[in-house]
């Protein structure tokens, strides 16, 4: 079930380690479930219940505390990539999940400007990107609606970022450019279409992104876009990665660093 809600692009899929195990995958520390009923009669020692109720304590104590302190408490800059076209199809239910979701992650960080001192021993998170990600599954002239998309989904997030003195951006980006854009008839007019690197698979022609968030442009997307899952570049050896704004990201989180 976390897997198909995470599939539908919800964000809210908690405990993450079941669907995102790493080097935990198959240990039992992750064989629990959530309990919310009132504890039946017959839960001693070697119950099926204590047994649980010890594998969600550790859970909480050994993967999630432990990766706070090694991770995120030292912080000062952060990357909240969004995947707005999954959220589109899964509808409103799931743009509310991602609201949600920032209420939760925004109490769990520091934000706001802080001095050399300050960076050393108690770091804040001042500058912030929310990056749409996908950005190679649309084509050129639909980069300012997906941007623009992503300004609706995240305005109040961003306004409280901005707020707590923290700078912040927008930008649409993917890691790896799996498709290549062109332009090529359809429908009888000229238009931009998506090509990969591979023979097998023509160009294609993936619909139209609304530039705000409604049910409106939900239901028109939903109806008329094409999501497809791109299979990597073709690369020579030593040659880069291909991506979308990773330098422009790397510029904006490092660069006064550097």
């Amino acid at each position: 079930w976390l897997r198909e809600s995470k599939d539908k692009g919800f964000a809210m899929v908690v405990p993450g380690r079941f669907v995102l195990p790493g080097d935990l995958e198959g240990a039992p520390i992750l064989e629990f479930v959530p309990w919310v009923w009132d504890l039946p009669d017959g839960c001693g020692e070697g119950s099926l219940y204590r047994t649980m109720e010890e594998r969600y304590d550790a859970y909480r104590e050994k993967v999630v505390r432990k990766f706070y302190r090694e991770c995120f408490s030292g912080l000062d800059r952060q990357v909240i990539l969004i995947d707005c076209l999954r959220a589109l199809m899964g509808g409103r239910e799931t743009f509310m999940d991602i609201n949600e979701t920032f209420d939760v992650l925004m109490e769990n960080f520091s934000y706001g400007g802080s001095s050399i001192l300050g960076r050393l021993f108690s770091p804040k998170i001042d500058r912030v990107i929310f990056a749409a990600t996908k950005a190679d599954t649309v084509t050129m002239d639909q980069y300012a609606n997906l941007l623009s998309l992503l300004h609706s989904m995240v305005k109040q997030a961003a306004s409280r970022v901005r707020a707590d003195g923290s700078n912040c951006e927008f930008m649409i980006l993917s890691a790896i450019k799996a498709a290549k854009c062109m332009y090529a008839e359809h429908e009888g007019k000229k238009v931009q279409v998506l090509k990969t690197d591979y023979d097998d698979e023509p160009p294609f022609f993936p619909g139209s992104i609304p530039s705000g968030w409604s049910r409106e442009g939900m239901e028109f997307f939903q109806k008329y876009f094409k999501m497809r899952e791109l299979r990597p570049p073709k690369l020579n050896p030593g040659e880069p990665i291909p991506g979308i704004n990773m330098d422009v990201l790397l510029q904006y989180i490092l660069g006064d660093k550097m």
